[in-house]
């Protein structure tokens, strides 16, 4: 039975229990339901006037849902009972702070201090305030004072290490960040701004993830091809030759199926990234390893927590660099994920060259360090592919293709039908808190008395590996903090779900025609009961949301030439691979024709559109398209008589 229903029972054979009162008000304030939780904190401080917890509830309620000088007299309220709670001290600090009265603030957060010393949030309070207010030194000198005193507190030495960013004071916040890593090392964001700051203090040759390539000299016609005695076309200059690789089976056959590996006559790909940024890379290795003539491998440095590693992953120390130095020698092409990091072993600053290196941004690094991205680019020649808009593209010179952010395989369309009445909906937070899953879960919770409805929760890897062995649901919701709806959502909508997640108006403005559900979180629960309402709308916007992933990802391979035309001499036609499972027809032709029509100037759309199997497209031996194969396969304009 639910918590909130059990703890009504109980309140229907208590109606005076002030404790009752109280537990219930926890409850439905944590369900976001604000308005009942206040009734029954004021009920129970009515039954018991020196209630202290249910007072306290008060302060912090109405300290988040209502105005500041209410929640300073509850608080007040709570100290005038018992003087000691050293929390009410802090929360009314912060309080004080909301409405300016510093004074009062700085008194409430060193009462708090002192009624416990081993607490640090007054600390970080008061400091904040100094922050605020322009005395950062006094911010400063509070941490610092502390961590004389006091063992290293990875917090502590974090938000000093900030501090003294903001004061410039470089050498100090390298100190702090490597203090605290000392403490606590799994920190990849603290070990991220390590490197960044080495790589402003020493010289470029001391920093591990340098993005610089100081020994490239730029030439304006780079050769297509450089060779090493005995080795493979594409190799860099600098890399060691592949007779020091050693003997043992091609580690980029590892996710080759058997029946395809005498297809691969192509590059050996070896894409990296800090993270497997939103399932990008994977889905990237995926493609190549499953559509082209190429071999793919992916390193990653981190891990994202919320599915296995897709393959290598470094981990700071307790990764497989064997195996990923072996891969670094193997490369034919480097396939790097927003940035260059090198490990030990290897050292790309004598690696990559621009005819075998490319950087993949995915938006955010653009904004923040724009700048500073262009500029390398320029002096490197290396070139850049991005996953949004060609707008993104003004920030990287030599950024001369878009690539989806998430690649959809066949077998991620198939999923079996739910099999009962019951409404199912999925929810993939990484952060519950963040994510808003309490919101969901309360929403769904009141729903529940009106429709058949199970919710289920799926966090972490084995919870996304379950997903792809069980019927689909009917509604997928994502995110409720506004930006784009992240791979599992799309996931889910290639499998016939129904996606909702709260879009920013960026991700709008990409993709107005999504069917994406954009969720007000203010009304979710009456968006979710619309929904629920009718059957078939969900139906149809099922098949809409499998429909927009095929535009994206559907058409695998498409070749356009000129054939001869009666009337105009020459006319456009596709050539056009599907992906496997996908059938081709005239219906299915004049759809990528319609689907043309608005995007693309009229006279370089197709007039006509063949489907043919990946066999029969003509390619060279390193996989580009034969476009004069086709042309003398269809007839060439010049035949005309």
């Amino acid at each position: 039975m639910d918590k909130i229903e059990e703890l009504k029972i109980q309140l229907a054979n208590e109606p005076d229990s002030e404790i009752v009162h109280n537990l219930l008000g926890m409850e439905l304030y944590n369900r976001q339901q604000v308005d009942e939780a206040r009734r029954h904190f004021l009920r129970s401080v009515e039954l018991k006037p020196d209630y202290v917890e249910a007072w306290y509830n008060l302060g912090i309620l109405e300290g988040e849902n209502g105005p500041p000088e209410t929640a300073v007299t509850y608080f007040q309220q709570v100290l005038s009972i018992n003087p000691r709670v050293h929390d009410a001290y802090n929360y009314l600090g912060v309080l004080h702070c909301r409405l300016e009265q510093w004074d009062q603030a700085e008194t409430a957060f060193a009462r708090a201090f002192e009624l416990n010393p081993k607490s640090i949030e007054p600390l970080f309070n008061v400091a904040r305030m100094y922050e605020n207010t322009g005395r950062l030194d006094e911010a400063v000198k509070i941490f610092e004072v502390f961590l004389e005193t006091r063992e290293a507190n990875v917090l502590v030495l974090n938000v000093l290490a900030g501090l003294y960013l903001k004061k410039d004071d470089k050498p100090r916040a390298l100190k702090a960040l490597t203090r605290s890593l000392a403490v606590f090392e799994n920190q990849p964001e603290m070990k991220d701004a390590v490197v960044r700051l080495k790589m402003d203090l020493e010289p470029p040759a001391a920093a591990r993830l340098r993005p610089a390539l100081p020994a490239i000299a730029l030439e304006p016609d780079w050769p297509e091809a450089k060779k090493l005695p005995g080795g493979e076309a594409g190799v860099p200059t600098a890399a060691k030759p592949l007779s020091a690789v050693g003997p043992g089976a091609d580690p980029y056959l590892k996710h080759i199926p058997q029946a395809d590996r005498a297809s691969k006559t192509g590059m050996n790909i070896l894409i990296m990234g800090d993270f497997d940024v939103d399932k990008g890379l994977s889905s990237l290795m995926r493609a190549i390893n499953r559509y082209t003539i190429h071999k793919a491998r992916l390193i990653t440095w981190h891990h994202d927590g919320q599915d296995d590693p897709a393959d290598v992953l470094l981990d700071d120390c307790d990764g497989d660099f064997e195996e990923a130095d072996r891969l670094v020698q193997l490369a034919d092409f480097f396939h790097f994920g927003r940035q260059i990091f090198n490990f030990p072993g290897v050292d790309f600053n004598v690696l990559i060259q621009p005819h075998n290196a490319l950087i993949q941004y995915f938006g955010p690094e653009l904004v923040s360090d724009g700048p500073r991205i262009y500029e390398y680019h320029r002096k490197t020649g290396l070139k850049a592919v991005a996953s949004w808009d060609w707008s993104a593209y003004s920030r990287v010179p030599l950024a001369y293709y878009h690539v989806p952010p998430l690649m959809i395989m066949e077998e991620d369309y198939l999923a079996p039908a739910p099999s009962d009445e019951t409404w199912r909906i999925r929810n993939f937070p990484t952060n519950r808190r963040i994510d808003g899953t309490d919101r969901i879960l309360s929403a769904v919770d009141r729903i529940k008395k009106d429709y058949p409805v199970e919710l289920e929760i799926l966090e972490g890897p084995a919870a996304w590996a379950k997903i792809k062995k069980t019927p689909r649901a009917h509604l997928a919701i994502g995110s409720l903090i506004a930006g784009g709806p992240g791979h599992q959502v799309v996931s889910a909508m290639a499998r016939g779900e129904v996606a909702m997640a709260s879009l920013s108006n960026w991700f709008l403005s990409l993709h107005p025609a999504s069917p994406i559900i954009n969720l007000d979180t203010q009304d979710l629960e009456s968006q979710l009961r619309h929904l629920l309402s009718d059957r078939s709308a969900v139906a149809r916007r099922s098949q809409l949301s499998q429909a927009w992933i095929r535009d994206h990802f559907d058409a695998r391979v498409v070749a356009v030439i000129g054939i001869p035309d009666a009337k105009w001499g020459e006319s456009v036609k596709a050539v056009v691979i599907l992906h496997g499972g996908s059938e081709g027809s005239p219906e299915l032709a004049q759809e990528l024709m319609d689907y043309c029509k608005d995007k693309i100037a009229g006279y370089k759309k197709p007039k006509t559109v063949d489907f043919i199997k990946e066999e029969e497209m003509p390619r060279t031996g390193t996989g580009k398209i034969l476009h004069r194969e086709l042309r003398v396969r269809y007839g060439k304009w010049s035949d005309q008589k």
